[in-house]
């Protein structure tokens, strides 16, 4: 069973509420409970105290009318009269000594107390018997009753007179004491009873005290943790609009270099007082090069990690935090900036699949970064790596689909939509139409590997001795098409004579055989449509071939005569 101490809040003041709410209770029934018993009390004081109380007053009054019918029956001489005053006395007599004995019963101790009324309960019984005699004697007229009767007055007066003070006496010390008792018991009892009462009040209000500092505590941490929710909530929000302004701005970015100063604005705009930066591997991932920054401006040295591999954050595959720079366990090249201690933090960017890059930051040292600043890091280097890999590969399979795989030029399709471009621009432009000569033999004699060695080597020279606004392709084979735009045929003849130049050194420096190469050019001036100058710069081709090869033959010109070493001519598509 759990302790109190272990308790939620809620459960605590729950029960304190419940345990107040009995002592509230508690308080209400012994409230009542003792009201009661003090009715109680005072009904049987009074009980006790006015039967008895009421017996002395019977008792006086029945002392003073014995008293007076014993006087009257002897002060009148009429016998008939004295005997009714002796019957009253008597009665009286009997009267006095039966309230006497009711008071006795009723109070024991205050009759204990009264030694003159002791002596009258003994004597009583044997003055009725005599008064009756008396009584008899004075009926019947007979004298010798006087004596006696005046002995029994002169007896009784002085008793009568001794009971009558010890009476007034007997009142005060019974009637006295036992009020004083009856108010002593009920006003020990009224002070027991404020006592509980008071005891239970005051633990009533320490619980209601604890009940309000609970609700208190109770209150504060409820709205501490609305605050909480309500800063959880605003930084989520905060959160999802950075992301989802990240997602549309690298949606828009089509090129590898808009999504790195998209990545540049969003660093900068996550903390500008902690500069950061996005560092990626080159080509071949062998050194880090600084891809995006928050503050390229600044000039301020960034992270000398020098490759992938030195990165701990790369290598790790994960997110690194270190609060200050000068810790034994910090990153080495956080102490190689150049600069005071910094905290850091560093995560890793994937692309493709593998982890080649890093968005680093730095802040002030000793000052670890805020949780939601390091997931606003971590996402901004997911979505760069994503959206660059993304990027890349759709530039690699455009790439891929335009291009010849052994050589990297143009391929026939690509070439044929940039000149309807050029056509259906108005721009002029002159074409060639190049074969590689006599390659069928050089190919079966040295094997494809040579001739693919030889294929990729008059690329190189191509996209090196030409313009790059000149557009190179391989047309298939051993073919090749250049279109150089805005040239005139004349302009295109005299830069593939430097191709044929620069072929003649590189092969002389190449572990190919020797070979040479033919152009036939003509000039989009001369009117028609793709296909009639192609077919045109492949009849000029034909003549080159015709005139000795390893020459450039303009249409409408004549090819340079060149001796043959055989007669066997090229024709168009066939390897010589």
């Amino acid at each position: 069973m759990r302790s109190l101490g272990t308790l939620p809040v809620h459960r605590k003041v729950g029960l304190v509420g419940a345990a107040q709410l009995v002592i509230l209770l508690l308080v209400v029934g012994v409230g009542l409970g003792g009201a009661v018993h003090l009715q109680w009390r005072v009904a049987a004081h009074a009980r006790d105290v006015v039967p008895a109380s009421h017996l002395l007053f019977e008792l006086e009054r029945d002392l003073f009318e014995a008293q007076l019918a014993l006087e009257q029956s002897f002060d009148n001489d009429d016998l008939h009269v004295r005997d009714q005053r002796l019957v009253s006395y008597q009665l009286n007599l009997e009267r006095l000594g039966g309230h006497w004995q009711t008071f006795a019963r009723l109070a024991p101790h205050s009759a204990r107390q009264a030694p003159v009324w002791s002596e009258f309960a003994e004597k009583w019984p044997a003055w009725r018997e005599e008064t009756l005699v008396i009584a008899s004697l004075s009926r019947h007229g007979e004298r010798s009753s006087e004596p006696e009767t005046r002995k029994m007055i002169e007896r009784s007066r002085d008793l009568f007179d001794r009971l009558s003070e010890n009476l007034s006496q007997l009142m005060d010390d019974h009637q006295r004491p036992a009020i004083d008792r009856s108010l002593g018991e009920m006003r020990a009892h009224a002070r027991l009873l404020s006592i509980v009462l008071g005891g239970l009040l005051a633990v009533g209000l320490a619980l209601g005290a604890v009940l309000t500092l609970l609700m208190l505590h109770v209150t504060k941490r409820q709205q501490a943790e609305i605050e909480r929710r309500d800063r959880v909530r605003q930084r989520e929000a905060h959160q999802r609009d950075f992301e989802s302004r990240l997602h549309r701005a690298l949606e828009m970015a089509q090129t590898e270099a808009s999504a790195l100063q998209v990545v540049g604005r969003a660093l900068a705009s996550l903390a500008p007082d902690r500069p950061a930066e996005l560092l990626l591997a080159d080509g071949g991932r062998a050194r880090f090069r600084r891809a995006a920054s928050a503050d390229e401006a600044s000039g301020r040295p960034g992270c000398p990690v020098p490759t992938p591999n030195d990165c701990a954050a790369v290598r790790r595959g994960y997110a690194l935090s270190f609060p200050t720079s000068s810790a034994l366990d910090a990153c080495p090249y956080l102490r190689e900036r150049g600069e005071a201690s910094c905290s850091a933090y560093c995560a890793p960017v994937t692309i493709g699949g593998a982890a080649v890059g890093v968005m680093h930051a730095v802040g002030p040292d000793g000052e670890a970064f805020p949780m939601e600043l390091c997931e606003s890091f971590e996402h901004v280097a997911a979505r760069a790596g994503e959206r660059i890999g993304y990027i890349q590969a759709f530039h690699r399979t455009e790439t891929e689909a335009a291009t010849d795989p052994l050589t990297g030029l143009l391929n026939r399709r690509s070439l044929k939509e940039q000149m309807r471009s050029l056509l259906a621009e108005g721009t002029p432009f002159a074409v060639a139409y190049g074969d590689l000569d006599r390659f069928k033999q050089l190919n079966d004699t040295h094997g494809h590997d040579v001739g693919d060695r030889a294929l990729s080597l008059f690329a190189r020279v191509l996209r090196d001795s030409l313009k790059k606004s000149d557009l190179c392709a391989r047309w298939g084979g051993e073919e090749f098409v250049v279109v150089f735009p805005g040239a005139h045929a004349a302009e295109a003849k005299r830069a593939l004579d430097r191709v044929r130049e620069s072929l003649s050194g590189a092969v002389a420096g190449a572990s190919v055989p020797a070979y040479t190469v033919s152009f036939g050019v003509a000039d989009s001036r001369e009117g028609g449509g793709l296909d009639d100058l192609l077919a045109v710069a492949d009849h000029a081709l034909l003549a080159a071939k015709r005139g000795g090869r390893d020459q450039v033959v303009v249409v409408g010109a004549e090819p340079e005569e060149k001796p043959e070493e055989d007669d066997e001519l090229e024709l168009d598509g066939e390897l010589g």
